[in-house]
């Protein structure tokens, strides 16, 4: 975990990237080797007793587990990592000069969130700028992602990816046609109330329209700032997880 924070910190610590890159290629590996476990937990004389102490989920989840990964697949579930690594790494490479400063996606945050109206608009042109730059290696690695995952998911046995996904992430108590329908009713529901809510923002910021690069200031006096220093910051947070902790009450 330390080593994939500080790798997102910096993608071109060479000393991290090849952590990551170990990771890459063991997790798959690893992942074989946690079938084994799955094989003789499923196995075990004493299934209703683990089903009466642990709940019946988690026999649930290790029988979800051994259609997920296989050796026919570690080779592709390598490359997705390698892939999905190549394609931040992609993303946070990009940077550009604005107003005299060099910046990142990151760095043009603040501005887009400017109460400068013209700043919050040409960051937000910047933003996709630096999209748009680097939009043919995007989608040729994306592209190889859907590619390898849709041949994972059919050696795997399964129909399409979609159907694949759904139990790799747990979601076992719906399906895509629910989760169609939940679209649906954020689409009834939701939308008219962010509809409401991005009129009232327009008000307050006295905009007869709210425009794509406005959406992210929501006060015209500027959006709330974390008020200290990181060692006062980390300390609050600290005090506030210990008190929130079931140990501590």
């Amino acid at each position: 975990s330390l080593a994939y924070v500080r790798n997102t910190i910096n993608m071109k610590d060479e000393f991290y990237d090849g952590e990551i890159a170990v990771f890459n290629q063991a997790e798959p590996e690893a992942e074989l080797l946690t079938q084994q476990g799955i094989d003789a937990l499923l196995a075990s004389p004493f299934r209703a007793q683990i089903e009466e102490k642990y709940g019946a989920q988690m026999l649930k989840d290790a029988e979800v587990q051994k259609t997920l990964m296989n050796e026919e697949v570690l080779e592709p579930f390598i490359q997705v990592n390698n892939l999905c690594t190549d394609y931040a790494k992609t993303a946070a490479g990009c940077s550009v000069e604005f107003m005299g400063e060099e910046c990142n996606f990151y760095g043009l945050l603040r501005h887009m969130q400017s109460t400068d109206r013209e700043e919050r608009k040409a960051a937000f042109l910047a933003w996709a700028k630096l999209y748009e730059d680097v939009s043919g290696t995007l989608d040729e690695q994306y592209g190889q992602l859907v590619k390898i995952r849709c041949e994972i998911a059919k050696k795997l046995g399964f129909a399409n990816f979609l159907e694949y996904v759904y139990p790799a992430r747990g979601r076992y108590d719906y399906n895509a046609e629910q989760a169609a329908e939940f679209r649906e009713a954020v689409r009834k529901y939701i939308t008219p109330i962010c509809e409401k809510m991005y009129t009232e923002q327009a008000e307050r910021l006295g905009l007869s329209e709210l425009q794509y690069y406005d959406e992210s200031l929501v006060f015209p006096e500027g959006n709330p700032v974390p008020v200290g220093t990181p060692e006062e910051l980390v300390e609050k947070a600290r005090a506030m997880y210990e008190k929130l902790s079931p140990e501590t009450g």
